[in-house]
């Protein structure tokens, strides 16, 4: 692939993911339910139609496979979307406490993987193209436990010198592992898993991480638990990027899952220390 056509594909790879995710993602609050069902919509047969026809032309094209990708990225978004608070409102919970807020993020996480998974297989994309295999099991079982640890460490000591007791941190470990592991394995999945297999034939290896990466950290601009948001998501960027690589290193989602849940654990242990905890 010559130098112009590399820049190009990698320009419109990237305005597309960020048409997806800001949109999807870190807009969504902003934007009024009727036209969000509508663009949304939009994207999701905007993309299928697009990978059908080339898929009708170039059954084995690289393009085909990314495009295929978007179309059952938004449709796992606006299905999540959709039913959103599902579990709670079986449950009779609410986001005030840590088990609704884990709850919550479960439900989600179901929807989110099952669409996933099941248009991957419809389109005949199996397990390994989404890193959901053993890979190098030991180096990454060596990667992602060392970094939980070290970052689930971290998360407990900032509580306590925040002032929160041993008794407290007990009652919302569950609820945030719960939400940490869970959340890690559904973002892992929806930005890297099924992506950065179908864009390294496009633009390279480091490349379709960078990718992601950019992605991933603009669909977080909207977070509202950080003091100073260009930090976290100059933090974030950085993370996002190693998350990639140790992926393709270890050619399985369990590292990226486990380090990005221990990073979990730091947010989420705050926040839950801080409210609604249950008594």
């Amino acid at each position: 692939m010559g130098r112009r056509r590399w820049i190009l594909t990698f320009l419109w790879v990237l305005a597309l993911s960020l048409a997806m995710y800001l949109l999807s993602m870190t807009f969504a609050s902003h934007i009024p339910t009727e036209l969000q069902v509508w663009l949304r919509l939009l994207l999701v047969v905007g993309f299928l139609i697009v990978a059908m026809i080339l898929r009708s032309r170039r059954p084995e094209g690289d393009i085909t496979g990314v495009w295929y990708a978007f179309f059952v990225a938004s449709s796992a978004m606006f299905i999540s979307w959709q039913f959103s608070g599902w579990g709670t409102r079986i449950l009779g919970l609410t986001l005030d406490s840590p088990e609704g807020l884990a709850v919550a993020k479960v439900s989600s996480v179901i929807l989110t993987v099952a669409v996933i998974l099941i248009l991957m297989k419809v389109g005949g994309y199996g397990r390994r193209t989404m890193f959901l295999r053993r890979g190098r099991l030991g180096l990454g079982l060596l990667i992602g436990g060392v970094s939980f640890l070290v970052l689930a460490a971290l998360a407990v000591m900032q509580a306590i010198d925040a002032g929160t007791t041993k008794e407290t941190l007990l009652r919302i470990a569950p609820w945030a592992l719960i939400f940490a592991f869970t959340n890690a394995f559904m973002e892992e999945l929806l930005f890297r898993g099924i992506f950065l297999s179908k864009l390294e034939p496009l633009v390279g290896r480091w490349q379709s991480n960078l990718l992601v990466a950019i992605a991933f950290t603009a669909a977080h601009m909207q977070v509202g638990y950080t003091d100073d948001l260009p930090l976290f998501l100059g933090g974030l960027f950085v993370l996002a990027l190693a998350w990639g690589y140790v992926m393709q290193k270890t050619r399985s989602l369990l590292a990226s899952v486990l380090f990005h849940a221990g990073a979990d654990m730091l947010i989420m242990t705050a926040i839950f220390a801080s409210y609604g905890v249950a008594t």
